[in-house]
């Protein structure tokens, strides 16, 4: 393989969802079939919450995106040198006021990447191209978005919630549950992995960003933007060498009525006979920026387990031909993993990861 097309490893990271810490923890959940929902008012006042996947055990005396990122792991924001720090959150460049050492987010050393809830999966899409065109060596991807009550409002208008727990998919869904996580990845070029004495947990081999150019909050009825992304993300494996079947699918499965149904129409669209099609947002809720970051990491979890979780909230799939996962799934391990994730402005972004080293 030529120096240009060198494998992008992932090397290290972590997630924390209201779960709690740890993939594998986040993973055993999904398996279990289990909800890491709270019906909290705290957040929003007087008015009726819902259901949050709230993380549990965070500090109230600093802000909530500031304490997620300190119980994850400490330091994540400091650079260090010879590796690229990305921030991926919707918060852009919102202030942290009441963490003096965090003057917002004007950071030195640490690029603000926001792209709505496509925001940590668009920031691994500008990873891999920074590490495939040799401008970096390592790129650390840190995302994170808090619950609060200015969010809650902002997608309660959009009238975008579900007040019951939410059902991705599923014939009867009426919208989604907000979500809080924080996690992080350490991309590098395979050569220098090794060089440092690191082993690969696994493989970014594609990725793909295409824009819907179509609604300021909807998304393409007919998901051409996401079609779109998926078949870049392909073409970009495949540019480089992988020819690996497509196994699994973790998609961005909001729970939303327009949503959800794009995204079975891109997953029949691109796959015949369909592959397993899942979200984890019934789950853990709507993590926004943080979404793809962590679903990347729960992707690839899937292929080293080979399964793919059944989709929590989901009893009776819209498209029953679309491949939504309704129990646990063997998969293949030695296949790719795609996580997709779409925001607000038309964004779409797809990743597909590689599990083992064969």
């Amino acid at each position: 393989m030529s120096a240009s097309l060198e494998r992008i490893a992932i090397v290290d990271g972590d997630i924390l969802t209201s779960f709690g810490r740890g993939v594998a923890r986040c993973f055993d959940g999904l398996l279990k079939g289990r909800r890491a929902l709270s019906h909290d008012d705290a957040l929003v006042g007087a008015t009726d919450a819902g259901w949050l996947g709230r993380v549990p055990g965070i500090s109230e005396t600093e802000t909530r995106f500031d304490a997620l990122l300190d119980a994850l792991a400490p330091n994540l924001l400091v650079p260090e040198t010879g590796i690229r720090l990305l921030l991926a959150s919707t918060l852009g460049n919102a202030p942290s006021t009441d963490a003096p050492n965090r003057p917002g987010f004007n950071l030195p050393g640490v690029d603000v990447f926001s792209a709505a809830c496509a925001s940590s999966s668009a920031a691994l899409c500008l990873a891999a191209d920074l590490l495939a065109t040799g401008r970096e060596t390592a790129v650390r991807i840190v995302a994170a978005d808090a619950l609060s009550e200015f969010v809650y409002s902002g997608f309660a208008s959009l009238g975008a919630l579900d007040t019951e727990q939410s059902r991705p998919f599923d014939a009867s869904r009426a919208g989604l549950n907000l979500g809080e996580a924080a996690g992080w990845i350490l991309l590098m070029k395979e050569s220098r992995a090794r060089d440092e004495g690191r082993t690969p947990l696994g493989y970014l081999v594609g990725w793909g960003q295409r824009n819907d150019a179509h609604h300021l909050t909807a998304p393409h009825r007919e998901a051409r933007g996401l079609i779109a992304s998926i078949q870049a993300a392909r073409e970009q494996a495949t540019v480089r060498g992988v020819t690996r079947p497509v196994v699994a699918y973790c998609a961005h499965g909001t729970g939303t009525l327009y949503n959800d149904a794009m995204e079975m129409k891109a997953a029949k669209a691109c796959f015949a006979p369909p592959v397993p099609l899942w979200s984890v947002k019934g789950a853990i809720g709507h993590t926004l920026g943080a979404s793809g970051l962590v679903e990347a990491w729960l992707a690839l979890h899937a292929l080293k387990q080979g399964t793919a979780p059944a989709t929590v909230g989901c009893t009776t799939p819209e498209l029953p031909d679309a491949g939504v996962t309704l129990r646990n799934t063997p998969i293949a391990s030695n296949g790719l993993a795609l996580t997709t994730n779409s925001g607000f402005g038309g964004i779409n972004a797809a990743l597909l990861l590689q599990g083992d080293d064969e």
